[in-house]
């Protein structure tokens, strides 16, 4: 059984950067195949680890913006590593996700596991 999400997620081919707090100057890039206004599932060459904390530097069509994301989950599949981040911020969400969500809701969204706020 899947956990409930509080935001619907949606497909994603994104790319994107990850650095650590203390080495910033080592991007890791990445690609983000979904996306919610909670957080991503990215794949990447290497292990992530879970728990940590990063800095996602994503690259959307109609700009780039900077999350602070902590790994929750990693997995393995057909030799690529996936990590379930979390978004940290509390803050109101960048305009270009907003904006990437909003775009590919109805085509590409993946509402497995999502509980509406409004539904009874």
């Amino acid at each position: 059984m899947q956990p409930e999400r509080r935001y619907p997620r949606v497909k994603a081919e994104v790319r994107a950067q990850l650095t650590t707090v203390d080495e910033p100057e080592k991007p890791v890039h990445v690609e983000i195949h979904e996306i919610s206004l909670g957080g991503c599932l990215i794949s990447g060459a290497y292990p992530m680890g879970a728990g940590r904390v990063f800095f996602l530097n994503a690259r959307f069509p109609t700009g780039k913006a900077v999350f602070v994301v902590t790994s929750r989950y990693e997995y393995v599949f057909n030799g690529k590593y996936y990590t379930g981040f979390a978004f940290d911020e509390d803050g109101p969400h960048p305009q270009p996700l907003l904006d990437y969500i909003e775009s590919n809701i109805r085509e590409n969204s993946l509402w497995s596991g999502y509980k509406s706020q409004t539904c009874a």
